[in-house]
């Protein structure tokens, strides 16, 4: 339906809601308006150019466009942001719950990074990756929408790969955002200061700071192995 077309939100939008219009596919408007939780007249309205979405009804229809197969210009390309778009979505969290978390005092600046509008800082990456990981299971299900094709089954193993792939590249985003904090906190701190922090990870995470760091240092291990192989594979390919 998406031909590949390729636009804005409001753009795509109105070419989806057209081919939805001359479709006479009912329950496959009936599953948008409910996965938009807004009423047929509603979406008439955006067809017809009287209203636009705004705020969380734009990020919905966004991330269901993309996932339709529409080039969404005005949508973050970045897919821990995309995840947390996902999790307002589907109603997991409210909108200023989610701008509290990674350090907005509001929705306004939340939903300007998921459009792409304004460039999360690393410390709301991090933020933003530590706030995704409590739905980790959830999102690693797809996302919900509905196909005109066949519905092709994936084997299990593909969804459990998209999971590793989602908890590895959440971990790279908590790293760019906890490596400056660490270092600061490390120069400007004391002796005393660095046994509270000791401290305070044992109390709150049930684990001391020695076996986090181990488990930092064979994760990475585990890494730098697949990047190796990858190396490896590309220098044979060369030679080949």
């Amino acid at each position: 339906m998406s031909k590949n077309m390729q636009g804005k939100t409001v753009e795509c939008l109105r070419h989806f809601l057209n081919a939805l219009a001359t479709s006479n596919n009912g329950k496959h408007v009936s599953f948008f308006l409910k996965y938009m939780g807004v009423a047929k007249s509603v979406a008439e309205n955006w067809n017809q150019g009287k209203n636009q979405p705004k705020g969380l009804n734009l990020i919905k229809a966004a991330l269901y466009l993309k996932e339709r197969g529409y080039k969404v210009e005005d949508l973050s390309s970045e897919p821990e942001i995309l995840r947390l778009g996902r999790v307002l979505a589907q109603g997991w969290m409210l909108p200023e719950e989610a701008a509290t978390a990674i350090g907005y005092a509001n929705g306004y600046d939340l939903y300007r990074i998921i459009m792409g509008s304004r460039k999360a800082s690393s410390t709301v990456m991090a933020n933003i990756a530590i706030t995704n990981a409590l739905y980790r299971s959830r999102l690693a299900a797809p996302f919900p929408i509905m196909k005109t094709e066949p519905k092709k089954e994936e084997p299990k193993a593909g969804t459990d790969l998209l999971a590793l792939a989602n908890l590895i590249s959440a971990c790279g985003n908590l790293g760019l955002g906890l490596k400056p904090s660490l270092e600061k906190f490390f120069q400007k701190s004391n002796p005393g200061e660095r046994q509270n922090l000791r401290d305070a990870i044992l109390k709150q995470g049930g684990r001391n700071l020695f076996e986090v760091s181990n488990s930092v240092f064979q994760i990475g291990e585990i890494l730098n192995a697949l990047c190796t192989e990858r190396a490896l594979n590309d220098q044979k390919n060369k030679k080949g």
